[in-house]
Parts: C-alpha cells; structure tokens; sequence
C-alpha cells in the first residue's frame, strides 16, 4: 500500500512539472485550484488578499519563500502588503494564455511584454538575474496550460497597468509602475475680504485665517488644507500639471470670486485669491417722538407696521416693514451705502430726516426714525407754518420756477420754555398747532453748501386763532443741474412774498401749500392764512 502511494504522488509530481502547477485539495478558484508546486512563487498561492498579504508578511516556509525573501521579490516590483490588503487601485481580473490581462472583460495589457515569473524553468524562459534564488520569467502562452487563471490586477492612478498576482500561485505578471514627476513646484492660496466687492485684494482688506481649502492635483487625489494665522497656505513639492482649488463655503459668508478655481503648473510656482466678504446686517426703528425733539427717549414706544424703501450697492432695493415690536431687521447684505427712505403715513410728522444715508463696513447698523402725532387745531390756539424753497436767483423771493424743498431741518422757541424741532415734508411745508399765544423765533439749520437768502432766524408773535407763517429761502452754493420742473399749480395773481396774515380763497392756499387735511379744515372754518406765493 506505503509503495502504491508513492508512485500516485510522483505521478502528481510529473503532472506538476509539466503543466506549472498541481493539483491539491483545498478551496477552487474558478479556474484551477491551489498550485502547491515548486514553480509557485508563493506556494499554494491564496483565495483572498489578506490571505497574500499575510504569507508576504510572514512567509510560507518553503525554500526561497521566506518572509524577508518574498519581501524582497515582491517588494523589487512594488507589490506591498498593505497594498495588497486595501488599495482600492487593485481589480479583479485574469491573466490568458493569449498573453493578455483583462479586467471587467477589457484588455488593459497585451502582447509580447506580457510575461509571468515563476520558480521553475519552462523552455524557453529568461533568468532574472536580479535575484540570487531562481527565479525566471516567460510568456503566459509558453507556460499556461489553462485559457485564463483568475488574478488580483492592480492599475496606476492614471488608468494604466501596473502588475498582476495570479490567485493560485502568486505568480507575478510585471507591468510598469506610474512614476510621478520630480516634484519641486508650490502653490499658494491667499484667503481675503473683499469689501469692497471688485475682486480684486486691496491694501485695506484684510486677510482671513482658518479657511478650509480642498485641493485636488493631476493623479486624482484630493487634499484639504486650511489657511494659517496670516490668511495664506503654501502647498510644496507639487509636479507639473492641472490642479483644482475649492473653497468650503462658511456660514455667514459670501464668495465673491468664486467657489472653485483650476490652475496649471507649468515651471513655475502658482499663487491664487479668493476673495469673501461677510454678510452684514441692518435694523430700523420706528419710535413716536412724543416730545418732538428727533431722539427717541426710554419712555418713548417704538411703532409697527411703518414701511421703509432700502437701497444698497449692487442694485439692492427691499421694501420692509416693522414689526410688532417696532424693529425690522435685513440680513445677508454686502457691505457698502444704504439710502433708508421713510413712507410716510397720514396724521403723523417725522422728527428726524425721511431719508437717512448709512455706511455698513463691520458688525451692521442700527438707525432710529421718529414720527410725532399731528394734533388737530383747536379754537383759542394759534399756529405756525414754516415754507422753504430753492431761491435760484437769491433774490429772498418765491418765484414761480423755483421749487419747494424737503427734509429741512428748524428749531421753533416760544414762550414758557417751549422748544420742538419741524422738518419740511415733500411739499416743503412744516406746521405746528394747537400753540400757546406769545412770541415765537423759527431758526433754520443751515447745511453744509448752501447759503441762506431770506435769514437764518425769523420771531413773530402769534395771536389766539391766528396762523402765521415763516419763510424761509436757501440757494446751493454748487448748484447742481436743475431737474425738471413739474407742472405749476394756479396761483392766485399778483407779485411779491407772502403776507404775514389775511384771508384768502382757501381753495388757492390748500393748492399753494398742499397742506394737511386738518389744516385745510382749519382754512375753510377759520378763513385765515397767508396770501400764497405770487407768480
């Protein structure tokens, strides 16, 4: 029986000779099984990539097939390990007889450079004298007996062959390695605030730390970088070719040059910009000005449902209203100039200018509009009208093409104490009502490039149920282009400046003025005002 054994295992021994590999219990590859042979590289080969990732490691204990010598050969084509066990380059394959590896049914190497190496010569096979053990290589068609044999494949990052591991044997099929090129080229990336939105980083901007940047080079690897302390990060040691620059966007933050920018390395370093700027934010308050002064007190209530045009740079244009609690805020804008304009309602003055012009760099503004309450004329109470126009010719006179001007600011006085403050409205007009009788001073607040050209303060005494009126001219001392002029109202005939007081036509003073509903009232029950402005 010992004997009849014998001669079955040298039966398998000629079979292993002859074919390149043997025939052994163990788990089947779909193609072949184990080759427990001598001509194995890695004897019994391996039905996992960790199980040849382990014998690399460890070795087989066969001849020539320790852990330092398997490293050595596998390591002279750079077949590694960890490679081995978890790089995602490596596919599943064959190897053919036809000297061809496939993939997924794709040729990705062929011909007569394809060879297999193996530990046994196989005529005609070439030694490699690289190795002091035998170690030998030759085509798939000399020594495969099989059409194909199953084989872990790996492929360089740009897509091209780089060596096989047949499964059963581990048997190695050299390619060619990708090879990088000589790195020795930077790339800068700068971070900074463009607040002034141009694109372009100016002497006043600053840069930004701590911004996250990915980066991804020629070979399809992608690195995330972030900028330091001065806003810049240098990238070195980079090879020529095509890189892609993305910025991670920040919460609170708008990208003005763009989120992604892709440069070339030719010969010479690359340095690029991306510019941000942070979105700023804007609160109005509506308050009642109950004492008229144009600055809202502790005790004076903010307002709902006042709207308000706001313009900004860029074309911005957005039309808010307050709410409940008498604010409205606007977020995301970009820095720069916003004109807020007051829409003015019925029964109500406004204490500070219609229009307020604010400047947003950092942290946003805060501005406040007052409106006070209109209150209707009583009998017994005297009132005051405050005119002022646009005396183009300076000559202390309203002529018929010269207009009404809004948003003047003046100071009225009286007796007891009494101080407010009046603001002409689009008609040029300010009241007030319900006054005490005595002497009153209206004192206008001159503006910067403007001249005054009737007096900058006139005082009157104002009798019960009397109206006097207070008029005032100003001429721009730059006088800008003249828009043009609107249709003119009938005006009642005659020459000259206004009277201090008489009756007149109500109707002529109601289209001169463009009061107020209660102060035409008061016109008709009362038939008292000024004549109006003569043409």
């Amino acid at each position: 029986m010992k004997t009849l054994i014998k001669k079955l295992f040298a039966i398998v021994g000629i079979l292993s000779l002859s074919t390149g590999w043997l025939l052994m219990p163990g788990t089947l590859f779909s193609s072949g099984t184990y080759d427990c042979d001598t001509n194995a590289l890695v004897y019994c080969g391996a039905s996992t990539r960790s199980m040849l990732a382990t014998k690399l490691e460890n070795g087989t204990g066969r001849q020539y097939q320790s852990a330092a010598e398997l490293q050595d050969l596998f390591g002279y084509y750079r077949i590694l390990p960890k490679d081995i066990r978890s790089s995602a380059n490596i596919k599943e394959g064959y190897v053919t007889k036809t000297n061809t590896v496939t993939v997924g049914g794709k040729v990705v190497a062929n011909g007569y450079n394809v060879y297999s190496l193996g530990r046994e010569y196989i005529a005609p096979s070439t030694r490699v004298s690289r190795f002091t053990y035998p170690i030998y290589q030759r085509h798939p068609s000399v020594s495969f007996k099989s059409t194909q044999l199953p084989a872990w494949v790996y492929m360089n990052p740009d897509g091209t062959f780089a060596y096989a591991v047949i499964k059963s044997c581990g048997n190695i099929v050299p390619g060619k390695l990708y090879t990088a090129p000589t790195s020795k080229y930077k790339l800068n990336i700068w971070k900074y605030e463009d607040m002034n939105l141009n694109k372009v980083k100016d002497a006043n901007e600053n840069y930004v730390p701590d911004w996250y940047f990915d980066v991804t080079g020629p070979n399809g690897k992608t690195s995330r970088v972030k900028t330091s302390a001065n806003g810049g990060i240098t990238i070195t040691r980079l090879v020529p070719g095509k890189y892609t620059i993305t910025e991670l966007s920040r919460p609170g933050w708008r990208s003005i040059t763009g989120l992604t920018q892709t440069v070339t390395i030719k010969d010479k370093d690359v340095t690029v910009k991306f510019g941000n700027v942070e979105m700023q934010k804007l609160t109005i308050w509506k308050y009642n000005d109950e004492n008229k002064d144009g600055e809202r007190q502790e005790n004076e209530p903010f307002m709902s449902n006042w709207e308000f045009d706001v313009n900004g740079p860029l074309g911005y244009s957005y039309r808010a209203k307050t709410t409940d609690n008498g604010g409205i805020t606007i977020t995301r804008l970009n820095p720069g100039t916003y004109t807020i304009t007051e829409r003015q309602q019925n029964g109500w003055n406004n204490t500070t200018p219609i229009t307020q012009k604010v400047t947003i760099a950092r942290d946003g503004k805060v501005v406040y509009f007052g409106n006070a309450k209109i209150v209707e004329v009583q009998d017994e109470k005297a009132r005051l009208v405050v005119a002022k126009f646009y005396d183009k010719d300076a000559d202390g006179t309203k002529d018929s093409d010269e207009r009404m001007l809004e948003g003047w600011t003046f100071r009225v006085t009286g007796p007891d104490g009494y101080e407010n403050t009046l603001v002409t409205d689009e008609n040029g007009i300010a009241s007030l009502s319900d006054l005490k009788p005595g002497e009153y001073t209206v004192t206008e607040v001159l503006r910067d490039g403007w001249e005054n050209t009737t007096g900058l303060t006139v005082t009157e005494t104002l009798d019960a149920d009397e109206t006097q009126d207070y008029i005032f001219g100003n001429r721009e001392l730059d006088e800008p282009e003249e828009p043009e002029e609107p249709e003119e109202p009938e005006y009642p005939t005659g020459k000259g400046s206004l009277p201090k007081s008489g009756p007149v036509e109500a109707a002529a003073a109601a289209g001169t003025f463009g009061l107020s509903g209660s102060a035409l009232a008061w016109i008709r029950s009362k038939k008292r005002l000024l004549d109006a402005f003569k043409k």
